[in-house]
């Protein structure tokens, strides 16, 4: 399928038509003496987690409260990584 623009055409269908609607921005600021330009500061920002993230961190902290009550002792970073690696098949 082709699709071709006829420039022509456009200008000749925009010349007869007259245009039913228009176009306005609100949002340019328009000084006008006497009057300060409106501004918006923004001091504090708050991050909400969702509740999968708190729901994963409650069952992390559960896991390793329960490995500290079981006595055991907390693998370093390399022989975590080494478990890690044995179960992978590594």
């Amino acid at each position: 399928m082709l699709l071709l623009i006829d420039e022509k055409k456009i200008k000749e269908q925009l010349s007869q038509t007259f245009p039913s609607y228009s176009v306005s921005a609100f949002n340019l600021e328009i000084p006008i003496e006497g009057y300060p330009i409106p501004t918006v500061d923004v001091f504090n920002a708050v991050i909400v987690p969702s509740p999968e993230s708190e729901k994963a961190r409650d069952r992390l902290m559960r896991l390793r409260e329960s490995l500290f009550k079981s006595g055991n002792k907390a693998l370093s970073r390399e022989e975590l990584e080494r478990v890690i690696d044995e179960t992978r098949g590594r």
